[in-house]
């Protein structure tokens, strides 16, 4: 068997590194390889990141590295990818050219996840259930219409080189920058979410390195079952109705309100919090029915959009409820019953439109009957 004693792998890989060169607070080096090389860089030590800016920095640092070397010609694809330790990246990210093949306004494509199951059942049961909130959540996002309809994982995200340079890189902060990433890069162009693709594969595992995200939501799920609840359906069917009200309204309806007044009491309670008691003035303006499209959702983005449903689930008898009672399931904590729950979400995705972001914001926003809590 070959020698994989840590000294071993010091010696192979200090035959493969180049001379390190130190810039600053980074130090570079080329791991040459058979067929790629790989440039690394590392920031640790006294110079190392400040927690405020997180990971954050660490992936705006690799992803201008990327921009520089693409704009001065030196990488030919104009896509920057992103993955993390803890996940195998796909390989149909290569075809990423493909994908947007004659288009230059798709700004980024969100990879098909999934999560590998993890040997401690505690920790696979929060994970599974991270994932199906996750995907509820878009789940209601998609039938709402919102043009904010895609996951935000930074380890399953590919950005446009021009793109990631307009939106001025990856948002400096300690958690949640592929959120606001993703936020940006939406308003600019076609967001992308192809399903017939391979998967990036996740590990399932708890952590705090950040103060939110997915490893602090699964060690918190993994020690508190009572706390994994889900939305109601309720809370996206008005997300839904302001959408439509908010199209009607820059389109010059007399009464954008026509026909869904019931909702109005809570939706413009939520607004009030979300955008302030002149929330309405946001959305004048505008010369013709799609610039007002443009500015509405600019407006009203994925921040608000989090924001507002937040708003409405402060709202009595909106609260999130209990997620098996959402999900129908007999036993909250059966792997085999919450598994089956994801793959059905998983499954429901492959029905959603190929695209989200700026293309849907021109898009005539329809609601669709009630469906109950």
């Amino acid at each position: 068997p070959p020698d994989d004693s840590p000294t071993a792998r010091d010696r192979a890989m200090a035959s493969l590194v180049d001379s390190p060169v130190r810039k600053g607070a980074i130090t570079f080096g080329w791991i040459r390889g058979a067929g790629a090389d790989a440039l690394w860089m590392e920031r640790c030590g006294d110079d190392g990141i400040p927690p405020s800016e997180g990971v954050g920095r660490a992936r705006k640092i690799g992803g201008d590295v990327a921009l520089a070397l693409w704009s001065a010609g030196r990488v030919r694809s104009p896509w920057i990818h992103w993955s993390d330790a803890d996940a195998r990246v796909s390989p149909d990210i290569a075809q990423a050219d493909m994908l947007t093949s004659g288009r230059n306004d798709v700004t980024a494509i969100v990879w098909p996840f999934l999560h590998h199951a993890h040997p401690d059942q505690a920790i696979d049961l929060g994970h599974l259930k991270h994932e199906c909130w996750m995907r509820w959540w878009v789940r209601g996002l998609e039938r709402a219409g919102s043009p904010f309809a895609y996951h935000t994982i930074g380890s399953s995200l590919s950005v446009a080189a021009r793109a990631y340079a307009q939106v001025r890189g990856v948002p400096t902060r300690p958690a949640g920058e592929d959120f606001h990433l993703l936020n940006k890069l939406a308003k600019l162009g076609a967001v992308l979410r192809p399903r017939t693709v391979s998967p990036v594969e996740i590990e399932a595992r708890t952590s705090a390195r950040v103060p939110f995200g997915t490893g602090p939501a699964v060690a918190r799920l993994s020690v508190d079952p009572g706390g994994w609840r889900l939305s109601r359906d309720v809370v996206f069917e008005h997300l839904a109705v302001w959408l439509r009200v908010m199209d009607r309204w820059v389109a010059g309806a007399e009464n954008p309100w026509e026909g869904i007044d019931g909702h109005r009491p809570r939706i413009e309670a939520a607004l009030d919090q979300v955008g302030g008691p002149a929330w309405s003035s946001r959305l004048e303006g505008a010369t013709t029915a799609r610039q007002g499209r443009l500015l509405a959702h600019q407006w009203f983005d994925g921040l608000r959009t989090l924001r507002f449903v937040h708003a409405l689930e402060r709202t009595p008898g909106f609260e999130p409820v209990v997620a098996p009672t959402m999900l129908a399931l007999s036993n909250a904590d059966s792997v085999t019953e919450i598994r089956a729950a994801c793959q059905r979400l998983r499954e429901d995705e492959r029905a959603y439109t190929p695209e989200v972001g700026r293309p849907r914001m021109f898009q005539e926003v329809t609601i669709n009957p009630p469906r109950g809590a």
